[in-house]
């Protein structure tokens, strides 16, 4: 039987979701959870965040005999800074990096940006363009195409919206650091425009991981959600950040997730 489970964690207290020998990741964690009570194959990620990146909706997937309704509960009742609240039974062949969308949030602390210009410069950037002075280069193509850049305001923080397919390594913290410049007045609209088709190499800077968030991974189904661990899941983002203004709105998205 395989599985699809959606999850959430601390990215400040990891050195990445990736497994790397020697650090605490993400995946590391979890598959060491796992191994303390079943058995399991065929291990997958929706994709990798960067340390201190967190996440309100990341997905793995692996195969497992271990029933499905006592998945989510029996790694909540072990697991340290992740809190799992979906699941499903998937297709044999599921894989979770084919997703229809995902979405991350960036939380830009508010510093002399002017608003309007900040939703003026997203526009260049949806679309299908050569990332490659916005991303940091993995031997791939850097060709993305971003569906929409959606800007708000929550009290002490823009929040910046992006939605595709897929994105590249350091693409989006590559790209507010480049909307906050412009948006201050440090860097002309021109250079933009001019980056996002530019061969030779413009660097604007890279914005700090712990302000972004990865909010969902969508697929062709809906995930099943447990109530019960629902709550547990709300009360472990509540002990890990309450002391932190930015995750009071982490807290209220994760609510709004489980609606």
């Amino acid at each position: 039987m395989r599985v699809a489970l959606k999850f959430g964690y601390d990215g400040r207290k990891f050195s990445g979701s990736q497994r790397q020998p020697g650090k605490r990741t993400v995946e590391g964690e979890i598959i060491s959870t796992l191994e303390e009570f079943t058995e399991f194959e065929n291990f997958k990620s929706a994709g990798r965040t960067d340390a201190g990146v967190s996440a309100l909706g990341a997905v793995i997937s692996f195969d497992t005999k271990f029933p499905v309704e006592k998945l989510v509960r029996s790694l909540n009742a072990r697991v340290k800074d992740i809190w799992f609240y979906g699941y499903k039974i998937v297709k044999e062949d599921f894989n979770p990096r084919h997703a229809l969308q995902r979405h991350y949030r960036y939380y830009l602390r508010e510093y002399r940006q002017n608003y309007d210009i900040l939703k003026e410069v997203a526009l260049l950037f949806v679309g299908e363009h050569d990332f490659r002075n916005f991303s940091k280069y993995d031997g791939k193509t850097q060709v993305r195409k971003i569906d929409r850049i959606e800007i708000g305001k929550k009290d002490i923080f823009y929040t910046i919206d992006f939605y595709a397919e897929s994105f590249l390594w350091n693409q989006i913290r590559r790209i507010v650091s480049a909307m906050d410049k412009v948006s201050r007045g440090l860097v002309d609209f021109s250079e933009i425009k001019d980056a996002l088709y530019a061969k030779e190499r413009k660097d604007f800077g890279l914005a700090i991981p712990e302000a972004l968030v990865l909010v969902d991974v969508k697929y062709d189904f809906e995930f099943e959600k447990d109530k019960n661990q629902n709550e547990i899941a709300i009360r472990k983002i509540e002990e890990n950040l309450h002391n932190a203004k930015l995750y009071s709105e982490f807290i209220e998205e994760m609510r709004r997730c489980f609606d």
